[in-house]
């Protein structure tokens, strides 16, 4: 069973761990998204990002990082999500599909239209993911959109 939930203060060193991960896996730089800097910036009256978490068997296996964006050529409120990361030995079990649809539901709940993020042209695994999702994408800059529908 998968459950996804907003996270809370005492998931930041799951989630650090996790965001290690995915940050080796991309070649980016490591170990900035500490458990301090969750806690920081992800709770209180001055966070700057919200968090979903997916548990199985009460271990927090993967996780999203999204925070609310405005698209004036739209007028449109929305969610931008910079991370949704699954831990590598617990990809394609349907962990990912469900963050997704946890923040579908979330932006749903507080009138948002759209959820966008972005993916590196190289990054083939997410790139397969995404698709299967059926969602569209525009190289070289891959930039995934999920319209919501009325709500």
């Amino acid at each position: 069973t998968i459950l996804v939930r907003p996270a809370v203060a005492g998931d930041a060193e799951a989630v650090a761990g996790l965001a290690s991960e995915l940050r080796a896996h991309l070649g980016d730089p490591l170990h900035h998204l500490t458990p301090a800097v969750i806690r920081r910036d992800g709770f209180g009256p001055d966070a700057q990002f919200e968090l979903l978490v997916a548990e199985v068997a009460g271990a927090v296996v993967g996780y999203a990082i999204f925070y609310e964006v405005y698209e004036p050529a739209y007028a449109a409120r929305g969610f931008y999500m910079a991370d949704l990361c699954v831990g590598a030995g617990m990809r394609r079990r349907g962990i990912g599909r469900r963050l997704i649809d946890g923040l579908s539901e979330a932006a749903r709940r507080r009138g948002r239209t759209f959820i966008w993020w972005h993916t590196r042209p190289d990054n083939a695994e997410a790139l397969a993911f995404y698709q299967g999702l059926g969602l569209d994408f525009i190289e070289p800059f891959v930039v995934h959109v999920r319209i919501l529908p009325p709500g």
